[in-house]
């Protein structure tokens, strides 16, 4: 999070492309390596009983985030011709926040039993409650990346990595674009509707949250992601609809996907032991983010060269694999 903030801040001095390209990928690393961390830390620290709702709040507070930045970007963007740097320098201030709320962050238990360091990982938990300290044995095999492709465990890496995939590829590639998509789709004032399309984010995680331990996490994606498959199909087939049913329709579609949003920190985290939380948590968030950068880069190629229609299709696409590999693979869950 140091990272962050200090590359947060070198943006707004950026000379010239090349210099910001470096800036956000270091922006990038920075943050792809909290994500993993971040959902580990808090899936080992916190009791089973809670893990599902802590991990899906973290889901809503991202929300919230995101729903903030563009009101923020929004309201920042015709302030003058340097509008950009203050945008992307206003990152700061939140990560200087959670720096400094981090501070007092417990190491994890299972990294220093690993350690030797058997003591501190007992002061941790009586800290957090008391309990058992994390089993570690001793001179055996360590944790690989292989085991997460072994038969015990390669159908629920492919049910993360699947899932966490198709969940983010419209995630990124409608939110980013939604104010295009909306002019494209004939809705004059695109920025509202875009801002409709953000609160509607922020509200379907807070129902997401409500619904996490209520339903079965298979019944959960399947189900929001029909209901995502068939809004985004609507919008993809219906030629000329009118501005209000536009935005309504992406409002649904927000609302659900959103909705099964909170399930990618706190499933991912279920999917895997302890032991392979972070490997598995990790080549999860790496597939997803390949996926969100590909199609975020190419959605704006696809809407040029072959249409909206097209663009959205093949967000249906991906709805609509991510249920079919689900139904198939996450049988038991």
């Amino acid at each position: 999070m140091a990272l962050f903030c200090v590359v947060s801040v070198a943006q707004f001095f950026a000379q010239n492309a090349e210099q910001l390209l470096v800036l956000r990928l270091l922006l990038g690393f920075a943050l792809g390596s909290d994500f993993v961390v971040s959902v580990s830390l808090v899936a080992e620290l916190v009791p089973r009983r809670f893990r599902g709702p802590l991990l899906a709040l973290m889901a809503v507070a991202w929300t919230l985030g995101f729903t903030v930045s563009y009101i923020i970007g929004y309201l920042m963007q015709s302030m003058d011709d340097d509008a950009w740097r203050w945008i992307l320098f206003s990152s700061a201030v939140p990560s200087l926040l959670v720096l400094l709320v981090r501070q007092g962050t417990p190491e994890s238990p299972l990294w220093l039993m690993k350690k030797g360091r058997e003591r501190e990982a007992r002061e941790v938990i009586d800290r957090l409650g008391g309990g058992d300290l994390p089993k570690v044995e001793k001179g055996g095999a360590k944790a690989s990346w292989s085991q997460l492709f072994s038969r015990q465990h390669r159908r629920n890496t492919l049910v993360g990595a699947v899932f966490y995939t198709c969940q983010v590829i419209p995630y990124f590639a409608m939110s980013t674009f939604i104010p295009r998509i909306f002019s494209a789709l004939k809705v004059e004032d695109s920025y509202t509707g875009g801002l409709v399309y953000n609160i509607f984010l922020l509200a379907g995680s807070v129902v997401g949250l409500m619904l996490i331990n209520l339903l079965t996490r298979r019944a959960f994606l399947i189900g929001t992601f029909t209901i995502n498959a068939i809004a985004l199909f609507v919008l993809a087939t219906w030629s000329g609809m009118p501005a209000v049913y536009v935005v309504g329709v992406f409002a649904v579609f927000a609302f659900v996907m959103a909705g099964s949003g909170v399930l990618e920190f706190a499933y991912t985290s279920e999917l895997f032991p302890t032991e392979l939380r972070a490997s598995g948590g990790g080549l999860s968030v790496a597939a997803s983010r390949i996926g969100a950068a590909s199609c975020t880069f190419l959605l704006p190629v696809v809407m040029e060269r072959f249409g909206t229609s097209v663009a959205i299709g093949t967000c249906v696409a991906a709805a609509s694999a991510a249920c079919a590999s689900t139904g198939r693979a996450a049988g038991r869950c």
